[in-house]
């Protein structure tokens, strides 16, 4: 019998293709109709062009091992199965071109370099950094150092419960480096506010990231689009490796076939009607976001579904900017926010070129620092706030996009769910599994990486199960 696995996003995906990986069959179901979730391909409209881009942003560094692995799997051409995943910063020889750009961090401002990254392991690497940067004081960048130290010498643990802002203050950090820097970076790695965003998990971030060796850091842009980065190889990759895929198919509700938990039936409806109808699984792993996966999941384990129903969402907007004329956008630019004024942007990412149209995107995250201002005027504001912050012609042409539930904020009262919760409701749930940033095992935040990470976690704990069901050969 093969593995279902409930959800095409990212975690869906990749524990598909560990499950692939290791001989197992896997049918995989998908409401949407295109792969992805919350990070997929989408046509937007930008002035008299349509092209395509993203629903959203997602800041890939580095230290996402899990992504980066994944991404190397199903990038390899055809055939080639066993060889490894592109190098750090180009494509091995013979191999297709590694399908995202990799650069050193290297954070711009409206006033300058604010902090930049050396080739230096851990700490020395951003200590390095900072002797060339001049929009911090001497002051500042001695409270980073300080507080950098500080978090590896205690491990970067002990500070669950706290919020970012009381972390900060226990470790004084001064407040123009709070607003130049960490309330900036916390925005992007946790969408929540520091006044409310758990500090363990922001340490963790930190660890992985300006704590670690010298590429955790790097920027990974995708060369396209993030749907082209992974979702859409990663289903090519699996319908050639024998995996059965379903789009446009709603689960609409999972159960087990018999009083031990040794198979799942599955109830889903695709275009053509009733899918996968009486066939059973030998596992199943629910790769859906939390209020689906509770829905799923309220007769089976009603426990881990109230957990599930305790998790918060907050909004991204991006704002698409379009010239004609190449304006010359660093990498990654961090803007200067000031809602008195309108300007709710916080990071620009360069996206290239498509169709005559040299594309930005800005990131507003935290629904509230934004209020109700409609899109229209949203995409006014930001282009207006770009222009003047970064002395840019203005935008000849904008396009919002909103995801009302694009993440879940990062409280340090968020519940803790493993993969494995399920299980911990009765010996019969042993083969139901979740997978999702939400059921990350490593404390991440609502990542891709948090995504992936559950996603091969959950593959691989079924794939131990099925081992020792089937016994030694």
């Amino acid at each position: 019998m093969s593995v279902a696995v409930v959800g095409g996003g990212w975690a869906g995906l990749a524990a598909a293709a560990e499950l692939t990986d290791r001989g197992i069959g896997v049918t995989l179901f998908e409401a949407a109709p295109q792969w992805g979730g919350r990070a997929r391909r989408c046509l937007v409209q930008l002035g008299d062009t349509e092209i395509a881009l993203d629903n959203g942003q997602h800041l890939m560094l580095g230290a996402y091992s899990e992504c980066l692995r994944q991404i190397g799997r199903v990038s390899r051409p055809a055939g080639d199965l066993a060889g490894a995943a592109p190098g750090p910063r180009q494509s091995a020889a013979g191999r297709s071109p590694a399908p995202f750009l990799r650069t050193r961090m290297h954070i711009a401002t409206p006033d300058g370099v604010l902090l930049r990254r050396t080739s230096w392991p851990g700490t020395a690497g951003v200590i390095g950094g900072l002797l060339g940067t001049g929009v911090l004081s001497a002051g500042e960048r001695w409270a980073l150092v300080r507080f950098l130290v500080a978090l590896r010498w205690r491990g970067w643990h002990g500070f669950d419960g706290l919020t970012v802002s009381q972390l900060l203050a226990r470790f004084r950090q001064p407040e123009p480096l709070v607003r130049r820097l960490w309330e900036p970076l916390c925005i992007a790695a946790m969408n929540t506010e520091i006044g409310a965003a758990c500090a363990q998990t922001f340490v963790t971030v930190l660890r992985d990231s300006l704590g670690a060796g010298a590429d955790a850091s790097d920027f990974i842009t995708p060369v396209s689009t993030l749907g082209a980065l992974f979702p859409e190889p990663a289903a090519d990759w699996l319908q050639r490796h024998g995996a059965r895929l379903n789009l446009r198919t709603t689960v609409r509700a999972i159960a087990p076939a018999d009083a031990t938990g040794s198979a799942w039936r599955v109830q889903a409806t695709g275009p053509g009607g009733a899918v996968a109808d009486g066939e059973e699984f030998a596992a199943l792993i629910m790769a859906v976001p939390p209020p689906n996966a509770a829905r799923l999941l309220q007769e089976l384990a009603p426990g881990v579904a109230a957990r599930l129903g305790e998790f918060e969402f907050d909004t991204i907007a991006t704002v698409y900017l379009g010239w004609r004329d190449d304006p010359g956008l660093m990498p990654v630019t961090m803007l200067a926010e000031d809602a008195g004024r309108g300007h709710f942007g916080q990071w620009l990412f360069a996206r290239g070129a498509q169709h005559g149209w040299h594309v930005g995107a800005v990131v507003v995250s935290a629904q509230g620092r934004r209020a109700a201002v409609v899109p229209s005027e949203l995409a006014r504001q930001v282009a207006a706030q770009a222009a003047e912050q970064l002395r840019l012609p203005l935008a000849s042409a904008t396009r919002v996009i909103v995801e009302k539930r694009a993440t879940w904020r990062c409280l340090p009262t968020r519940p803790l769910l493993g993969p494995d919760a399920c299980t911990q409701e009765g010996a019969r749930l042993r083969r139901l599994w979740l997978a999702g940033d939400h059921a990350c095992p490593d404390r991440y935040p609502a990542t891709l990486e948090g995504a992936v990470r559950s996603g091969v976690a959950a593959a691989r704990g079924v794939a131990e199960l099925l081992a020792l069901a089937t016994g030694p050969a």
